[in-house]
Order: C-alpha cells, then structure tokens, then sequence
C-alpha cells in the first residue's frame, strides 16, 4: 500500500503576523503532494532582520486544531527536515526565535 502525504502551507511571512488559531478551511491554503514521509522545507534566512537567531517549524495534522513543534533551525541553516509520522493533510507554520530570547508569533 502506498501512503499519500499532503502539504498543505501555511507559513507566517513576517516576524509580526499572526497564525491562525482556530481550524483552517480546506480550501484556504494550497495543498501540495509530497513524494514521502520524510521530506525537506526550504527557508529564506537571508531574508530575515539580524537580530533573528533561529526559525521554529510548527506543524498541525488536524486543519489547525493544534500546533506540535517539528522542528528548530539556527540562522546558518536553510532546510527544515519534516517526517510525519502518518500520513495525510499537514499545515505549517513558523515561529522566529530572537536574540534576547523572545519568539514571535506568540502562540501556535
């Protein structure tokens, strides 16, 4: 049997901006075959302010229900490896960690 796995994003694009807390609707966000359980999310750094030392990558396997932390890269790296463990739809989202020890957005 072969196991489908969905992308569905939703990545915060700036330091400030919110993330949805409540479930997002199906059609919201573009959805986006991945070829496996294990795959990699490419991350603009360069883009970010200086004072950003890191990226949080929170995922939710419900539609936004609940966020868990799938991952942490510091300011030198560009990929975050994602493996989900069971298949289906997935949301993403980041979270900027801060050199005084602050992350925004404040909540998943």
């Amino acid at each position: 049997m072969i196991s489908t796995f969905v992308i569905a994003v939703a990545l915060a694009v700036g330091a400030g901006e919110p993330v949805p807390v409540s479930p997002v609707p199906r059609d919201a966000v573009p959805t986006y075959p991945a070829p496996g359980a294990r795959f990699g999310i490419p991350c603009k750094i360069n883009a970010l302010p200086p004072e950003v030392v890191g990226i949080e990558l929170w995922s939710s396997d419900n539609g936004g229900s609940t966020w868990s932390k799938s991952g942490h890269i510091p300011r030198d790296q560009n990929l975050f490896m994602f493996h989900a463990s069971k298949a289906g739809e997935f949301l993403f989202a980041t979270r900027f960690c801060f050199k005084d020890g602050s992350v925004r957005p404040q909540k998943h």
